[in-house]
């Protein structure tokens, strides 16, 4: 499995344009073959932070992800949001341990 997290943090007041150039970005990534989990979450402690998490079945899920229209879309708009700091790694794990819950 492959994981990726990451963060974005913009202006307060350019939230609302960063979640709109991500939802559609988070659908059609959600349909992709080997999508395990994709999400972008605003802290509720730090505005303008928007947290990132990502699970990947393969190698090759991942590689056509970065391939794909709507993340080359999303990527062209954020310039125009500004982003104060972009940090995205990848992890490689080997599997899932469910520390709490089903």
């Amino acid at each position: 499995m492959i994981l990726i997290q990451g963060h974005i943090r913009v202006a307060p007041e350019t939230i609302a344009k960063l979640k709109a150039a991500a939802a559609p970005l988070i659908t059609a990534t959600r349909e992709e073959p080997g999508c395990l989990a994709y999400s972008f979450a605003e802290d509720i402690a730090d505005p303008g932070l928007v947290h990132i998490a990502e699970r990947w079945a393969s190698e090759e899920a991942l590689d056509a992800h970065n391939r794909t229209a709507h993340l080359t879309t999303f990527m062209g708009q954020l310039p125009a949001l500004a982003p104060q700091a972009i940090r995205v790694a990848r992890y490689d794990g080997a599997g899932e341990r469910v520390l709490v819950g089903a």
